[in-house]
């Protein structure tokens, strides 16, 4: 017998060491947030979004709310004042305004219709300290800012930050956190599950080495091709580790299955053939879940799109090219020693009409998926208790925490530089104020309102004041509120996130009532609470229509594996249950919905499906090779390498389980929910819905491919000729 080349898989395990080289020296493993944090840069709502930027110069704002016993204190009152000058002086921070910079004193602030609503809080003995940042170095100015206000905090002036900036740090610095903490964790968890599953060093070293590989493969082509580590893509580590172990866990069930005599490389080689097909559709399957991301405008769906899908082939590439190596360090008289987990007693078949209404049990669930929240509160993004969102729920009651903005133009065309459009504005202002949603609103007449407290401002006309006040003297202030034409005006609303019952876009359909009620007409409208609210509704959209194109898509590949038109149905019918479960599940125990935690659905689907993929192909298998039993033989031979994927899916995705960001955690659960019930319809429903009868003429190829019911013993191995030479 010609020896074995043991040297094949030790030259392998030098392609994980090298893809770590040029991965660490290549790719920023840094997970980014920035402006694109919603939409891409070719999307209608970014583009109206850079267009309210350029048309009034905004700029971006940092707000510190100080509390303190009173507002009229001394204390207090020099607290503010070295606190405004120390983050002023901080690179990356332009102008601060707060009770010691702008009003003349609490008392000029409390009476000015600017001051005071820009710098006092509602309902509380507290105010605002307002900044213009510079935040193209987010980190470093959040990081500088919250070392000030880590130094002048005290029991008795408590500090709260808010702002975008401060938002899309904390999250990037969750990701990071979860990045660096998923990576190692996958590798321990997958290392312990494999050995415990197959308990061989070999398989355990080889799965390894192909996990590693697709893992860092798949950072490397998502740099190559001009991807980061964004949003959703900072759990790619992870998902490239589980399907990569998806194909591996498959592949040595049916190498164990086939070991009954025979040289090491032609078992191996034999057990390629036999698995490669289903994990082909496997792969096909998880692509559709991926690349139906890609065609939405939301920023983080594509992201995880093109990442998924450049795993999903990195997976398949080296669980069949690396893997199959390490097979040949298995000693053949240890090869029995290595059985995967067989299914549990309980799940066993049962009969057809109790599968039936287990089914049906389950595709009920969907009906709560009519109760899902797809557009939580920006508070949802943060675990409870946690600094950025208790910071957020205080502030959030008096005056609102989200941005918005609108931009407006009379309806009949004319400008606004004049005493009529003043009066109109002022209107609108108030009725805006007095809407449920909104907190604090300023606008045009707010500033002019300001401005006219001046006794020489009693002297000049509205359109010659408003003027003077674009001029650099006066830091051209009206420029952040109305266009140099003078026919358009922006409002400036910080919306409430706590309390909201109904969708973002319905407020802002009804915030767009109140501005044509007045004799205006919206033009543009922009920052985080629009932004959230668009994307909520495109995700909601996409959510429907990508999963009914997964389930379209899934029944033709149902059709091919199984070449009938009953276990296609069949498939289809399980594989549906998980959508309608997952989501009807999220609905009914209201388990907010968020952009990250949308697409684990899709995940789900495109994952889970496999164990339904490898039975239906060992069901067709069976049944043309004239079988008995096609249903039972199919078990036995696929139900080890099922029962242990589902195990290996559900480890890998409880990881995210312990994240310390909400959203991911709700990706986690999304998955291990759906391959929970994925796994249980493969093993315990699918086989009571498929035809128990073999075809009546059976196909000699696939009869030659039977896989025997019961490995030989360990006896008849070991004096074997193969084992004895």
């Amino acid at each position: 017998m010609r020896s074995r080349p043991r040297w094949w898989p030790a030259l392998l395990l030098a392609v994980p060491a090298l893809l770590a080289a040029a991965t660490v020296g290549w790719v920023d493993l840094k997970p980014r947030v920035d402006e694109r944090f919603f939409f891409t840069s070719d999307s209608a709502a970014y583009r109206e979004e850079r267009a309210l930027h350029r048309e009034f110069a905004t700029e971006q704002l940092l707000v510190v709310t100080a509390y303190g016993p009173r507002l009229d204190n001394p204390m207090y009152q020099r607290r503010v004042a070295a606190l405004t000058k120390r983050l002023g002086a901080l690179p990356h921070v332009g102008a601060v305004r707060s009770l010691s910079s702008g009003p003349d004193d609490l008392k000029d602030a409390l009476a000015s219709p600017l001051w005071r609503r820009l710098l006092i809080a509602e309902g509380s003995p507290a105010s605002h300290l307002v900044m213009v940042v510079d935040d193209r170095d987010n980190p470093r100015l959040v990081a500088g800012v919250q070392q000030v206000l880590d130094h002048f905090r005290a029991p008795d002036f408590r500090l709260d930050l808010a702002g975008v900036p401060y938002v899309v740090e904390s999250i990037s610095q969750y990701l990071t956190h979860d990045f660096a903490v998923f990576s190692a964790a996958a590798v321990l968890v997958f290392g312990v599950l494999v050995l415990a599953l197959f308990r061989s060093g070999a398989i355990l070293l080889g799965s390894l080495v192909a996990c590693a590989s697709a893992a860092l493969l798949t950072l490397l082509l998502q740099k190559v091709f001009g991807g980061r580590i964004g949003l959703l893509t900072a759990n790619l580590v992870t998902i490239a580790f589980v399907l990569t172990q998806s194909h591996v866990v498959f592949l040595t069930n049916n190498w164990q299955r086939l070991h009954a005599g025979g040289s090491p490389e032609r078992i191996v080689l034999r057990a390629l053939q036999r698995t490669l097909g289903a994990s082909f559709w496997c792969m096909v399957a998880a692509l559709l879940g991926f690349v139906s991301l890609l065609f939405v405008e939301a920023q983080p769906l594509r992201e995880l799109g093109a990442g998924g899908t450049l795993a999903t082939l990195s997976a398949i590439a080296c669980a069949y090219l690396v893997f199959p190596p390490f097979l040949l360090w298995v000693r053949r008289d240890a090869v029995f020693r290595t059985r995967s987990l067989m299914p549990l007693p309980v799940l066993r078949v049962p009969r057809r009409a109790w599968a039936w209404l287990v089914l049906a049990g389950l595709l009920a669930c969907g009906l709560g998926a009519a109760k899902l929240d797809t557009d939580p509160s920006l508070l949802e993004y943060f675990s409870r208790g946690s600094e950025v969102r208790a910071s957020l729920e205080r502030v959030d009651p008096h005056g609102g925490s989200s941005p918005l903005t609108l931009a407006v133009r009379r309806a009949d065309g004319k400008t606004l530089d004049n005493e009529d459009s003043y009066r109109r504005l002022w209107r609108l202002q108030e009725a805006l104020q007095a809407d449920p949603a909104v907190g604090t609103v300023l606008s045009l007449p707010v500033l002019m309102a300001e401005a006219d407290r001046s006794p020489l401002a009693k002297l000049l006309t509205w359109k010659r004041l408003l003027h003077l006040l674009e001029k650099p003297r006066y830091d051209r202030v009206a420029r952040g509120f109305i266009t140099p034409d003078h026919r358009e005006g922006l409002f400036l609303l910080r919306m409430h996130e706590t309390g909201r019952w109904q969708r973002r876009t319905e407020v802002l359909d009804r915030l767009d009532g109140i501005v044509r009620k007045h004799g205006f007409r919206r033009t543009l409208v922009g920052g985080i609470y629009a932004l959230q609210g668009r994307l909520a509704d495109l995700v909601t959209r996409s959510l429907a229509e990508g999963l009914a194109g997964l389930l379209a898509a899934f029944a033709l590949i149902a059709l091919i594996v199984t070449r009938s038109l009953t276990g296609a149905a069949a498939m289809l019918a399980c594989a549906a249950t998980v959508p309608a479960f997952v989501l009807g599940l999220f609905g009914l125990a209201r388990v907010p919905l968020d952009v990250i935690a949308t697409p684990g659905v899709n995940v789900a689907i495109g994952v889970a499906v496999d164990s339904m993929i490898h039975f239906g192909t060992a069901w067709r298998l069976a049944r043309v090779g004239g079988a008995a039993d096609p249903v039972a033989r199919a078990r036995a031979e696929q139900a080890g390498g099922m029962a242990a994927f589902s195990l290996v899916v559900v480890a890998g995705f409880s990881i995210f389980l312990f994240s310390s960001f909400p959203p991911t955690q709700r990706f986690g659960l999304s998955v291990l929910l759906g391959t929970l019930v994925a796994g249980a319809m493969a093993l315990w429903v699918l086989p009571a819905l498929l035809p128990a009868r073999p075809v009546r003429r059976p196909d000699r190829t696939a009869a030659d491919e039977r896989l025997p019911l019961r490995p030989p013993s360990e006896n008849r191995v070991a004096n074997s000729p193969e084992a004895r030479h």
